[in-house]
Parts: structure tokens; C-alpha cells; sequence
């Protein structure tokens, strides 16, 4: 298992290797290695996934693993694909939206705005999906006002200087969206066939047809 892989307590800065604060949190020796491996192989989000995990855990008790599984038998999956389904729309997640959401949540207990141990995913589906809603929505605005002043683009004289295009300029500032939409399809990028051999072997333990939160 990647002992190498190391998460930090966000309270005291204290460093813990994955085994260590696996071994603590699940009490299936099996699925530990499993979830080690599937973390410190195939997400960028690992850390944040561990911490959110512990979020879920009772105080002063291990997570059961039945728990463990239903919380990563929706979570994982839709991470590696990098998109979610919610409300019959699908919804392309990138690795940041991912990060941004888990630290949305991190933020939100500190608070004391979130009340743990979580019962469920909802509240990290629920920033996820709006932040990715709020995004693709500035994209396609910025679509929409490309193509109204299209018919503008052209080369025009100004004061005897420098041809200017038209078009380019009055759409100079759309570019940042624009390249962010194209950013985003491009790290829509599955998993290896190694991890989905071990997400398989690991989430074939799950009941199966268990309730969506």
C-alpha cells in the first residue's frame, strides 16, 4: 500500500501516511489496500478525498466499512469519469471543480455551517453541480454574443493607422471562457484498465442497487 502518500491534519499541520489513517478509519484490511491504491494511483483529488471521508466517520469510532463503500461507490466512480448526473443532465466535472467542492465542504464545517459526521454526498453534489452550472452558463453567453456580432468581423481604416479587425476586438475578451470550455472537455479522460480492475474488485463488495443520497 502507498505509504509514501501522506495527508495533513488541516487543525494541527500533524503528517499521517495513508496506511496509518486507513487503517484507523476501515475496518476491512482487503478494501483498505484497495482504496489506498485506488486513491494514490488514480486521483489528483486523493488527499481531499481522504480528508472528506474522515467527515463521515462518528466520533471516536472506525467507519464501517458498508459505509466506506457507499460513499465511494457514487463518489469515485464519477470522479474518475469526470462527469456527474444529476436531475436527468449530465454535467462535465473537472479535477478542480472537484478540489474546489471538497474545500467548499472542508470550509463549510469549519464554519460550523455543516454538521458531521456527513449522512451522505448531497451537499458536495450539490456545490459541485452549481459551480459547474454557473460556468457553463457564462460559456454559453459568451457564445451566444460571438455569434451575434459575427457578421461584424471585418478590416477597417481607422485615422489612416494600422488595418484593425473588428470581430477579433469586440471578442478579445471572450477567449478566457472560451479556452476554459475547451480546457474543460479535454481533461474529460477516463481511467486506466488497472484502476478499473481495482475500483471493480472493490466496489463489487457494495450492496448492490444501494440507495443514491
Amino acid at each position: 500500500m502507498g505509504a509514501e502518500f501522506v495527508t495533513t491534519c488541516a487543525s494541527c499541520g500533524a503528517e499521517e501516511s495513508i496506511d496509518a489513517l486507513l487503517g484507523r478509519m476501515i475496518d476491512d484490511e482487503e478494501a483498505r489496500h484497495l482504496v489506498a491504491d485506488v486513491i494514490s494511483m488514480s486521483l489528483p483529488v486523493g488527499r481531499e478525498l481522504l480528508r472528506y471521508l474522515r467527515l463521515h466517520k462518528p466520533e471516536k469510532q472506525r467507519l464501517r466499512m458498508s459505509r466506506a463503500k457507499t460513499i465511494l461507490a457514487e463518489l469515485v466512480p464519477d470522479i474518475m469519469a469526470t462527469a456527474i448526473t444529476r436531475g436527468g443532465r449530465t454535467f462535465l466535472v473537472t479535477m478542480g471543480d472537484w478540489q474546489a467542492g471538497f474545500h467548499a465542504v472542508f470550509a463549510a464545517v469549519d464554519k460550523g455551517t455543516l454538521a458531521v459526521p456527513l449522512a451522505h454526498n448531497n451537499y458536495l453534489y450539490t456545490v459541485v453541480t452549481r459551480t459547474v452550472d454557473r460556468l457553463e452558463a457564462q460559456a454559453e453567453a459568451d457564445q451566444e454574443l460571438q455569434r451575434r456580432v459575427a457578421p461584424l468581423r471585418g478590416v477597417v481604416q481607422v485615422d489612416q493607422k494600422a488595418p484593425v479587425q473588428v470581430g477579433a476586438t469586440l471578442l478579445a475578451h471572450l477567449d478566457p471562457a472560451l479556452l476554459d470550455l475547451q480546457e474543460r472537455d479535454r481533461q474529460a479522460a477516463g481511467p486506466s484498465e488497472e484502476v478499473r480492475a481495482k475500483m471493480a474488485k472493490l466496489l463489487g463488495k457494495a450492496p448492490a442497487g444501494g440507495p443514491k443520497p
